[in-house]
């Protein structure tokens, strides 16, 4: 029930946001240049080494025993497959870090953006898991994703794709960070299940 009124709720505020930015198009309203603050890249970005020490804190957060190996037990267990899968992630997520839209609409060759950003840092997106699919007088696909932010945070964000009469809006809502076990929906499996895809 309470993920039915969510995503009730998801494709309400998508179709405002979608139909607000279509018309803010369609009158030439787009956002100057400069009017979003600027997504600030620190340092010298994301390394192999902060690769390493993200993953293995994200793998903590999961039960003992859910990722292979399980007899060798420890946190040593979860170092050696950060350290695995960084090798495997590392040139998707140099490519892929860079600022997240909240609303994009994509016309044909045309590329359109008008809101704000979805993080202050930049991130890469890690892992996305359909949720469900509607048909109203659109299309409207519903996706949970997992993000990782350049100063390590990973963010779990809401994800809807609204596509009608070949127009597609884009919207992203930020559900919350992640910070302990019960805020990953998803097993340990089907996360590095989906890094193998981007290796």
């Amino acid at each position: 029930m309470k993920k039915q009124l969510k995503g009730k709720l998801m494709i309400a505020a998508a179709v405002a946001a979608s139909v607000g930015a279509f018309y803010a198009w369609k009158s030439g309203k787009r956002k100057a240049e400069g009017d979003n603050p600027e997504v600030s890249c620190a340092g010298d970005g994301i390394t192999m080494d902060k690769l390493k020490e993200y993953l293995s804190r994200l793998f903590s957060l999961y039960a003992d025993g859910e990722c292979a190996c399980e007899e060798n037990g420890g946190q040593d267990l979860w170092k050696q497959n950060a350290e695995y899968y960084a090798e495997m992630l590392y040139p998707y997520i140099k490519d892929s870090m860079g600022k997240v839209l909240k609303v994009e609409r994509t016309d044909g060759k045309e590329p359109f953006n008008m809101t704000d950003e979805l993080f202050t840092v930049p991130a890469s997106r890690i892992y996305s898991e359909p949720v469900g699919k509607f048909h109203i007088s659109y299309q409207v696909l519903w996706e949970m994703e997992l993000w990782m932010l350049e100063d390590g945070r990973f963010a779990l964000v809401d994800f809807l794709s609204i596509n009608k009469d070949g127009e597609e809006f884009t919207y992203r809502h930020l559900d919350r960070y992640v910070s302990e076990d019960k805020d990953i929906p998803f097993a340990f499996k089907d996360l590095v299940t989906r890094f193998a895809a981007f290796a």
